[in-house]
């Protein structure tokens, strides 16, 4: 998802990155509950038939259940600002608890569309300084890629050739 605050057509502005989230924690963990009732159900139900073992599978079965819920949640929270002055590009990252900012300046950082080595690999897009690129947008999808390079260059950021 982007969003932006600001003027983007003149090059101020505040744009924010983070992925979707179809689900919010709670969601999640409501979303768990109700796939794992019935199968604790059908699992103490075979237990109670005299077929234990099931058991420690089922609880197996929906720890990992669990787990990549939990997982996915948590990478749903990831989010990139990119800032804009007149004078600097300022890009900072936040991962739960750890957050990383990179400035660069604005007259020299370009902007650069890297294509995948195959047709259906997507495609990325990096500021670039100094002969380093810094990709930005990882966490969005193909078409809202495509809307932060065409925000961007329409902030006054500069395509590399």
């Amino acid at each position: 998802m982007i969003r932006c605050t600001g003027d983007c057509r003149t090059g101020l502005c505040r744009i924010l990155l983070q992925p979707n989230r179809p689900l919010s924690w709670r969601g999640s963990q409501l979303a768990w509950l109700l796939i794992s009732l019935p199968a604790l159900v059908l699992a103490l139900g075979l237990a109670a038939l005299g077929f234990w073992p099931i058991l420690p599978f089922a609880g197996l079965e929906l720890g990992l259940l669990y787990l990549a819920f939990y997982l996915s949640s948590r990478r749903q929270y990831r989010q990139e600002r990119l800032r804009l002055t007149d004078r600097e590009v300022i890009i900072t990252r936040r991962a739960g608890a750890s957050h990383s900012r990179i400035r660069l300046p604005r007259a020299w950082t370009r902007l650069q569309r890297l294509e995948g080595p195959a047709r259906w690999h997507p495609v990325r897009i990096a500021l670039r300084y100094r002969g380093q690129s810094t990709e930005i947008g990882a966490e969005l999808n193909e078409h809202e890629r495509g809307q932060l390079f065409e925000t961007l260059r329409a902030a006054g950021i500069a395509r590399e050739t």
